[in-house]
């Protein structure tokens, strides 16, 4: 009896439940949680001298930056309308930062893909396992609908009809069948037709399985 167990497949469902939220939350822990404003508003704010840091990354583009009242925010601006603003506008106690494009951010954009195919590898691999224990095979869930039907070697095929005892008619008639698998032509010009399957009735013991070997 196989004491081995198993685990449940509501279980298996919880496991990859979590694995996806834990991948949700690496994604929003590494968010800064920036308030995302429109560039007029930022206009706005900053003629209003409410704004206190801006730093602007290496693209040019992407302007972050620290309100009076410690709030982040960011925003899109092009340098030309940007120091065109900065400019004609220039506040006290402002402080303008500017962080050059690094090495750094290009992997910190791949980052979370690397993470994302690493969690999901860790699932096939949960799956594949999983489906081991309940005799899925070696192949696991890799080898799902891959056939397992093995192709017959004569050279290896040890029973032959003389090794059935009795049974003669039936023999004779599986020979023909052989017989006509071989060498089809012969029997294709006589007209006849190859059966669709072979049933073979009987009580236990009677030859059937030495029959279908041979």
């Amino acid at each position: 009896m196989n004491t081995k167990r198993r685990m449940p497949a509501s279980f298996s469902l919880i496991i990859i439940l979590l694995l996806f939220m834990g991948v949700s939350y690496i994604f929003s822990a590494m968010d800064t949680k920036l308030n995302n404003i429109s560039y007029d508003e930022f206009v706005t704010e900053y003629k209003d001298g409410n704004i206190k840091e801006i730093n602007v990354s290496g693209d040019g583009m992407t302007v972050k930056g620290i309100k009076k009242d410690e709030t982040t925010f960011s925003t899109v601006a092009s340098p030309e309308r940007l120091n065109q603003l900065l400019s004609d506008y220039p506040q006290e106690d402002f402080v303008e930062k500017y962080t050059p494009k690094s090495e750094g951010s290009f992997l910190s954009s791949i980052l979370p893909i690397l993470i994302t195919v690493a969690m999901f590898g860790f699932v096939i691999m949960f799956m594949n396992r999983q489906t081991q224990n309940m005799g899925g095979g070696s192949k696991g869930a890799m080898g799902f609908g891959k056939s397992k039907a093995k192709v017959s070697d004569p050279e290896m095929q040890t029973v032959r009809f003389s090794d059935v005892a009795g049974a003669e008619e039936e023999k004779f008639e599986l020979e023909e069948v052989v017989d006509f698998l071989k060498s089809p032509k012969k029997y294709l010009d006589l007209g006849a037709r190859i059966p669709k399957g072979i049933l073979l009735v009987g009580p236990p013991g009677t030859g059937k399985t030495l029959l279908a070997r041979a």
